[in-house]
């Protein structure tokens, strides 16, 4: 986890890498900076914990369904709803349909990033019409 792992206590490295006295716990873990072989405090380890979830998480965007048309195709609809993350744009869609029982959605979301949303749009299409192509109804099973 960007170079830093945890294991349980060694005290041979300890006292061989560390001016500090042995620790005395035998069940402690110890959080250790890969790259430095530095004990970490839990304070160190959270606050290198939080910098990696603020990473994760900054940019993530609300799908915005209602910014798209709709592109009808073989009897469904198209909606693309790309979202930004971390500046790409991520392929997702929605493809619906009017069955006899009602009306059926299948969300999708692809790995594919693209580096605007014009080009998200186009991909989302593209790749919605193939899995229409490919499966049909059975998309809504």
């Amino acid at each position: 986890m960007l170079g830093t792992s945890f294991s349980a206590f060694d005290p041979k490295w300890h006292r061989s890498h560390s001016k500090a006295p042995p620790l005395l716990v035998s069940d402690m873990l110890v959080w250790r900076d890969a790259r430095t072989r530095h004990d970490l405090t839990d304070a160190d380890m959270f606050a290198k914990l939080k910098a990696v979830w603020i990473r994760l998480s900054k940019g993530t965007g609300k799908i915005d369904e209602s910014a798209t048309a709709l592109t009808e195709y073989n009897g469904y609809r198209i909606r693309p709803t790309p979202y930004e993350v971390n500046g790409q744009y991520q392929t997702a869609g929605i493809i619906e349909k009017d069955l006899p029982d009602g009306r059926k959605e299948h969300h999708f979301v692809r790995a594919d990033t693209h580096q605007n949303r014009d080009d998200a749009i186009n991909f989302t299409i593209s790749k919605a019409k193939q899995i229409i192509d490919m499966q049909g109804d059975r998309i809504f099973k």
